[in-house]
């Protein structure tokens, strides 16, 4: 019998068990609703923070890669924008400051986004369960290396130096090119920015496709670090961070981070789980120090240990909260549902971008929702949580999350190839940078992802065939 054998079982009803915690909850939801129980700040905290953790348990259970699975990877960076204020509240933070919180709409907030959760998870964990309860197997998304014949292990070789240098190019020209926009727009400050300054400065340029080119070269150069393009990628990123951490730009460099991360997950599931916790706890003591420095400023800094506090750092993620509080006001405040189409209307926009055969809705501002919250409340951001509910209410936040999981669960069923982790990095990035922003970006960016990796795949064949050291070129064995 296969030694692991036992230790799969075990994963296995564990799993099984988290799951069906994960479905009591949801169905206890409606009532724990009626029945008020849900109804303060800390009992709803207390609702988020367990979705926290017994979803991402049984996430990390579901996947051989654990803490590393696309899916473990994306319900971690959710929890914290989404959960973190829960968390403080829980661990007795201060939050008075925080001028909304307070306000009674937002126990329903955190009871929304602890929904969220539930069917982020339990969409992840669809595939597990399937193939556990229908088809009786109870081993794990495991590292599969399918026969290649010489002709494609060429192609792929090709493919890996082709994708390396192409991603790391884009990467290090958005990083440039992001440094470049930021000196221009605050005519030569670069450091000591605020966040709110470096937002107002930068209105006019293409920061959003900057920072996404950044964060999709360096996730892409991340899926073969052999290459030596792809350790200049790394390096360049890391000294950028230096830059753009102090200025608050938490996703922007979560982003990329989470995905280079997902591109190695194979590897890195060989390391012990602390190791990440630690370095983990470490990142957050660094953006708590370098939070304060941002609002003090260096020379007037009062250096403190309780600068490098990780706490601060949790509350500050967790502020992301707040889209999804005001789109609760909104509604109670009497906006309609808009029943999908803030979901449908980039798809619209983008066939009637390319065929013009009918003139835009004349609501077509009304569906942008990143443009309604900067309007109405400022540049705070947004969340899929925020879209479904103001979309569909209660019941399509645990659709849409559900969904979501889905497509994550089927990223972690790919093969480990090198164009096997591309196109799950072209899928994941998009789905990454939506914790924070509406869907209006989504299939654009996918369209742009997808295009470039399968285009360097194409471009790979080509040279493959070309090249091909074996007698008879790739097209004339076919």
């Amino acid at each position: 019998m296969d030694r692991a054998f036992p230790d799969r079982l075990g994963r296995s009803a564990w799993m099984l068990s988290l799951s069906a915690i994960l479905l009591v909850m949801l169905a206890a939801y409606p009532v724990l609703m009626q029945n008020g129980w849900l109804a303060t700040h800390v009992q709803a905290s207390w609702w988020c923070v367990v979705v926290w953790i017994v979803g991402y348990a049984s996430i990390i259970l579901s996947d051989a890669r654990g803490l590393w699975s696309p899916a473990a990877i994306y319900f971690v960076i959710f929890a914290f924008f989404h959960f973190g204020l829960a968390a403080t509240v829980l661990l007795g933070g201060t939050y008075e400051d925080i001028t909304w919180f307070m306000d009674p709409e937002v126990p329903y907030a955190f009871s929304l986004v602890g929904l969220g959760g539930i069917g982020l998870a339990l969409g992840s964990l669809g595939p597990a369960v399937v193939r556990i309860v229908v088809y009786r197997r109870g081993d794990f998304s495991a590292e599969v290396q399918p026969f290649l014949s010489e002709e494609l292990s060429f192609r792929y070789a090709i493919f890996a130096r082709l994708l390396a240098a192409i991603s790391s190019t884009l990467a290090i020209f958005c990083i440039v090119a992001w440094i470049l926009m930021t000196i221009i727009a605050t005519r030569g400050q670069l450091f000591g920015l605020r966040y709110g300054e470096f937002l107002a400065a930068t209105e006019g340029y293409p920061r959003p496709w900057i920072t996404f080119g950044l964060a999709f070269g360096v996730s892409l150069a991340a899926v073969d670090l052999t290459q030596r393009a792809a350790k200049w990628a790394m390096a360049c990123f890391l000294g950028w961070m230096l830059i753009a951490l102090p200025i608050g730009l938490r996703g922007a460099v979560m982003f990329p981070a989470a995905g280079a991360l997902a591109a190695q997950g194979w590897k890195l599931m060989r390391y012990r789980a602390w190791y990440f916790l630690l370095g983990g706890l470490m990142v957050f003591c660094l953006a708590s120090a370098l939070r304060e420095i941002r609002q003090e400023g260096l020379a007037d800094t009062a250096w403190r240990w309780d600068m490098a506090n990780p706490a601060h750092t949790m509350r500050e993620l967790g502020e992301s909260l707040r889209p999804t509080y005001e789109t609760v006001r909104w509604i109670n405040d009497g906006d309609r549902y808009l029943a999908g189409e803030s979901f449908w209307a980039p798809l619209e926009r983008g066939f009637l971008r390319l065929f013009a055969i009918n003139k835009r809705d004349a609501t077509d501002e009304e569906r942008q929702l990143i443009e309604m919250v900067d309007k109405r409340v400022g540049p705070i951001g947004f969340s899929p949580v925020a879209e479904a509910f103001y979309n569909f209410g209660a019941v399509g936040v645990v659709i849409v999350m559900g969904l979501i999981g889905a497509v994550l669960a089927l990223l972690g069923m790919g093969r480990s190839s090198v164009l096997g982790r591309a196109l799950m990095i072209a899928t994941l990035l998009p789905l990454l940078v939506f914790v924070r922003n509406s869907f209006a970006q989504v299939p654009g960016q996918m369209v742009v992802t997808w295009s470039v990796v399968l285009g360097v795949w194409f471009l790979a064949g080509i040279i493959a065939a070309r090249l091909s050291p074996f007698g008879v070129s790739l097209s004339e064995r076919r």
